[in-house]
């Protein structure tokens, strides 16, 4: 919807949607190769350049093959995974989601059991899917194509995942100024 209606009001301005991680965004800021970008909180060492507004707080839910048996659960306690295979996506990749899940983890004195990190969402639901293991993810992951998969809200409600429009702090172009503006209203 947003880039619909930015589009509209903005006929003349070229919109290109790239899929990126935290990290490859911030690489293309650094060579001002994009000029907005959409990801979870980059770690403050990583973005001085940037500027950010929070457009929501998610939720973190648990990703189960559709027949494991904490699947039907109404929601589980992070303890519940102690003993889980966990797949996360890539530290490298989402650095500041993988270190708030291992957060929530570790917040419980859990050590968790990392299996595999892929480097992107729909991988990550392939291989929970595959019965490869369970992953814990925001809950919009459950938008994805999510066949074979099966999603519990986590009771830690006091952890949110934010996800923010990124833009150089350099900025000067009023187009970028109004598109962060039409996001975040």
């Amino acid at each position: 919807k947003l880039v619909r209606l930015f589009s509209t009001q903005f006929p003349n301005v070229r919109v290109q949607l790239v899929e990126m991680t935290s990290q490859e965004q911030i690489d293309a800021f650094n060579k001002n190769e994009i000029d907005v970008g959409f990801s979870r909180p980059i770690p403050s060492n990583m973005n001085t350049q940037l500027d950010f507004q929070n457009i929501y707080n998610d939720r973190l839910v648990a990703v189960f093959p559709e027949h494991h048996s904490l699947s039907t659960y109404e929601s589980l306690a992070i303890t519940d995974l102690k003993d889980e295979n966990l797949i996360l996506l890539s530290r490298m990749k989402a650095v500041g989601l993988f270190n708030k899940i291992c957060g929530v983890f570790h917040q419980e004195k859990i050590s968790p059991n990392i299996i595999s990190q892929p480097s992107n969402m729909q991988t990550l639901l392939t291989e929970v899917s595959a019965e490869l293991g369970i992953a814990v993810a925001p809950s919009c992951v459950v938008n994805l194509y999510t066949k074979g998969c099966s999603f519990v809200p986590l009771t830690c409600t006091k952890v949110q995942v934010p996800l923010e429009i990124q833009y150089m702090t350099s900025n000067t172009s009023i187009i970028i100024e109004e598109f962060v503006r039409m996001t975040i209203q």
